[in-house]
């Protein structure tokens, strides 16, 4: 039995040697890659570097260096007890080093590809924000290719955006080669030891890119992320690299004024050229387009113009057969030559592919009755909108047997420009306001025998049809409202003691006036942790009402508009008859009316009460704001003291709801005021409400007030209560003519208190001159705060109010004679 078991695991022993003799050495058995055999992309610093204007893809680029091939082996463990645990390589990890050119620059970065995999995105990877500069970013997706045995891409990458000057990468010095470039003007990416998948054909690098010339550092150079054309056209005529390199200076005034008008139009373009110079690309942007470049009779400068159904037939001029030397030249080509369908292939950027809309014209078809298609091409073209537009325009000229040729002309257009339309009649070919338009023109000279102009013309494609680009002769309703904004004017309050009723303690009232005018309502998110919350109900809009100044015992208020109020009778309960508001101040009053003058647009407020609950009166100053409460919104939830939480606001239009992402978050820490005591009421000095002027000793007296005392209704500030509430006292304080702090009283139970001359002469630190020396003197200025204190607990607002002294020597000027 000894000698079987022997004879068993000596069997066992020689089938784990075989097979760990005989596994693979690297995938499916294949030799493990080199730099040879690795299939490492063209680098060339001399191939063509592509031109990309707008959001374009951009693929097959220049590689400028690569090398430092590394290779890391994917192990897969199998086997088991018997046969023994085996580690199998599977795949193997290909990592480079790879400093790819992208475009002319300065540009911006939205995509990078290998192959059909995209690696990096800007929407999902950058929080949509497209890279402008200088970036050094990490790119983590090991599982890009399906698993791991084709792997996926990992490693740090570095942007540089093609600006005029750019340093040289540090990295690619160090890995590649001391003498790299700093590579101005050109867009590219440095790709370090990066894990480019687990194949030995090398996926092919692209990306989505965009550069926007901009030559005159105007804010109109990008249309959405689409390039202004004009501005291409300017750096084709210019640029010595990739452009015409035209000498004759170009007119800035035409060429910007064609960039506001496509802008306007949203007429943008996204275009690489891999290969092709000035002239070509110049001539695929005109017809894009549909511009001439041409020069200026007067000021030989280059012009740009767009076609387009700018003019009035009516007011155009006319050329007629007494203008003419010699025979016209037009034609008119037959019915039968006309298309009658047009394909248009466009390159759409949301769809990453070419798409091909068509356009019929049944009336040729009857017609012809067969069918001829026009195919034509604008790879420039990104937008499914625009590629309409564009079928359109070009339908009007296929469909129809357009007039053409060459007029000789008298002197009279000698100053005409390319694309000028005219209206010409010839009463011998039976031609009556044709609209043709200018193309070439040869001014001639004046010194010739017999001076004459000459130019080629072509019939108006817009002098019939429907417009394109521009907005139709009948009129074309706007959309109906507006945009919602972020709100600018608004106000968070903590609810008082009173005005909480059925509500939770350190309940939030907000009160928002609509930013624009088709505001509807609003919804209000809170974040009071970590995440962002929508309130179930939406909250309505208040009005701001601007103020004339008035002084803090005035009863009376004037608001400019007219501002609509319940009129109520003063017999009615205090709680339920004042329409209640808030000001700029924090202070809150109550109203009994309101009467509005038409004549001078003012409203005027009756019956006011002034510093209501938990609030003082206050100078009203002009143009402080006064808000109605009861259309303010309040949070009925719960708070704790010194709670920190943020609120969005969202307005709603009928155009929709504001993006959460574009309202400012408003942060707000929970004071308690529910919990504080009431400031004191019926403040007098020297038994005078608000006085300007007071002559020393100093009476300051005051009325209670409590949140038990409001259970009947809002106490008046001018009434006050009998009684102190339970652990409740006052405290005044006394600041001198320079603001400082003299005299701080604390722990009144009582409702008044006296400042006596003698105590103010000591404690103001103040003299008068005189001989032989000086006597102390009194404050030509006192400013008076009054407080009620509970524990630790000071109330929410306090009693403020500044006085001046009146006597010999104390602001002779102001009060002489008093």
């Amino acid at each position: 039995m000894t000698a079987f078991f022997i004879a068993l695991i000596k069997q066992i022993a020689l089938a784990a040697i075989i097979a760990r003799l005989a596994r693979p050495r690297g995938p499916e058995g294949q030799e493990p890659a080199t730099l040879e055999d690795f299939n490492l992309p063209t680098v060339s610093q001399s191939r063509h570097i592509p031109l990309t204007v707008g959001n374009s893809k951009t693929s097959g680029p220049n590689i400028l260096d690569a090398g430092n091939l590394r290779v890391q082996k994917v192990k897969k463990k199998s086997g088991n007890f018997i046969t023994g645990r085996i580690k199998s390589t599977i795949a193997e990890r290909y990592f480079l080093d790879i400093v790819a050119g992208i475009g002319y620059g300065p540009g911006e970065l939205y995509e990078i590809w290998l192959g059909d995999f995209k690696i990096w995105d800007y929407v999902a990877d950058n929080g949509g924000v497209a890279l402008t500069a200088f970036t050094r970013f990490f790119i983590d997706k090991p599982l890009l290719f399906g698993d791991k045995v084709n792997g996926g891409v990992r490693g740090w990458v570095r942007f540089y955006p093609g600006n005029p000057v750019q340093s040289s990468d540090s990295y690619a010095e160090s890995r590649l080669s001391s003498r790299q470039p700093g590579y101005p003007f050109l867009a590219y990416c440095v790709f370090e030891d990066f894990w480019f998948g687990n194949t030995r054909t090398f996926r092919g690098l692209s990306f989505r890119y965009g550069h926007f010339p901009n030559p005159f550092a105007a804010v109109d150079h990008k249309i959405g992320q689409d390039a202004n054309p004009a501005y291409v056209l300017y750096n084709l005529w210019k640029h010595p690299a990739y452009g015409a390199d035209i000498r004759a200076l170009p007119d800035q005034v035409s060429v910007q004024a064609v960039a506001a008008r496509l802008l306007t139009e949203g007429f943008g373009m996204a275009r690489t050229w891999q290969e092709g110079q000035g002239a070509a690309l110049e001539q695929e942007c005109l017809d894009l387009i549909d511009g001439m470049r041409y020069t200026d009779p007067r000021t030989r400068t280059i012009k740009l113009r767009v076609i387009r159904e700018d003019d009035l037939v009516g007011e155009l001029p006319v050329l007629t057969q007494d203008n003419l030397v010699g025979e016209p030249e037009l034609t008119q080509p037959s019915i039968t030559g006309v298309a009658t369908d047009l394909s248009l292939k466009y390159t759409d950027r949301e769809a990453d592919k070419p798409v091909t809309v068509r356009l019929p014209n049944t009336a040729n078809r009857a017609n012809l009755g067969r069918r001829i298609l026009e195919q034509l091409d604008f790879p420039a073209c990104s937008r499914g909108d625009l590629a309409q537009k564009l079928l359109t325009r070009e339908g009007k000229r296929q469909f129809q047997p357009l007039y053409s040729g060459t007029l000789t002309l008298d002197r009279t257009p000698w100053d005409w420009e390319p694309g000028k339309p005219f209206v010409f009649s010839d009463s011998r070919l039976g031609l009556t306001g044709l609209v043709l338009r200018v193309g070439a023109i040869d001014p001639g000279r004046i010194t010739d025998a017999q001076p004459v102009v000459r130019m080629t013309v072509i019939e108006d494609k817009f002098s019939f049809g429907q417009f394109v680009f521009d907005v139709a002769p009948s009129p074309v309703p706007a959309p109906i409202g507006q945009l919602p904004i972020d709100v600018d004017d608004l106000v968070i309050m903590e609810l008082p003691v009173f005005l909480i009723g059925d509500q939770p303690a350190h309940a939030l009232a907000v009160l928002v006036v609509a930013p624009v005018s088709d505001g509807v309502h609003y919804a209000l998110e809170v974040n009071s942790g970590s995440d962002w919350r929508e309130l179930d109900d939406t909250a309505d809009f208040v009005d701001a009402y601007s103020l004339l100044a008035a002084g803090p015992g005035a009863t009376t208020l004037v608001v400019s508009g007219q501002l609509l109020a319940d009129t109520v009778s003063a017999t009615e309960v205090l709680q339920e008859r004042y329409n209640l508001a808030l000001l700029t101040s924090g202070e809150l009053v109550g109203f009994l009316s309101a009467t509005y003058d038409s004549v001078l647009d003012q409203t005027t407020l009756g019956g006011v009460e002034r510093g209501l609950i938990d609030t003082s009166p206050a100078p009203v100053l002009a143009d402080d704001s006064l808000y109605l409460l009861d259309n303010s919104f309040v949070i009925e939830e719960a708070f704790a003291v010194a709670q920190v939480l943020d609120l969005r606001l969202l307005p709603v239009t009928s155009r929709g709801q504001l993006d959460p992402a574009s309202a400012t978050p408003r942060n707000v820490v929970i004071a308690g005021r529910h919990d504080k005591p009431l400031p004191p009421a019926n403040v007098q000095i020297n038994a005078g409400y608000f006085p300007a002027v007071a002559a020393s000793p100093t009476t300051v007296s005051w009325a209670y007030r409590t949140a038990a005392g409001h259970a009947a209704g809002i106490v008046s500030w001018f009434v006050g209560e009998g009684a102190i509430g339970s652990g409740d006292s006052y405290r005044i304080r006394f600041y001198g003519e320079n603001d400082v702090l003299v005299r701080d009283v604390a722990g009144l139970i009582v409702s008044s208190y006296t400042y006596l001359e003698a105590d103010e002469q000591a404690e103001s630190g103040l003299a008068s001159p005189a001989v032989p020396a000086p006597v102390p003197r009194i404050n030509d200025r006192l400013r008076i705060t009054l407080t009620t204190e509970n524990g630790l607990l000071s109330s929410h607002t306090l009693f403020n109010h500044t006085i001046e002294r009146r006597g010999w020597g104390m602001r002779w000027g102001a009060h002489w004679g008093n």
